[in-house]
């Protein structure tokens, strides 16, 4: 049950980095992650299987969770941004000469 709750929590830390950053900020929580659960396996003397485990785990959650926090800011978030500003149209840009007046 706590493996399933710490999976959950790190799926969720994951899709909330995904709804705001882009990938690279998964670098910091990886290696947080992988020192934070080693260092927790040595202190309660799991084995070194279980703590890999764990870690798999940990990262696996952590990116799946990125995906779909990506995934749900991609198609929930636009479409709203949108409806705000109705009147907004893009156009390309032009280079316009001052007139010699």
């Amino acid at each position: 049950m706590i493996i399933a709750m710490f999976a959950l929590t790190v799926f969720l830390i994951g899709g909330v980095l995904g709804l705001r950053f882009k990938v690279f900020v998964l670098v910091a929580p990886i290696i947080v992650g992988i020192a934070a659960i080693f260092i927790i396996g040595l202190a309660f003397g799991s084995s070194a299987g279980f703590t890999l485990f764990i870690i798999f785990l940990g990262i696996t959650a952590l990116q799946m969770g990125y995906v779909a926090g990506a995934v749900i800011g991609c198609f929930a978030v636009k479409p709203r941004a949108e409806k705000e500003s109705p009147n907004i149209v893009a156009v390309a840009p032009r280079l316009y000469r001052r007139s010699q007046g």
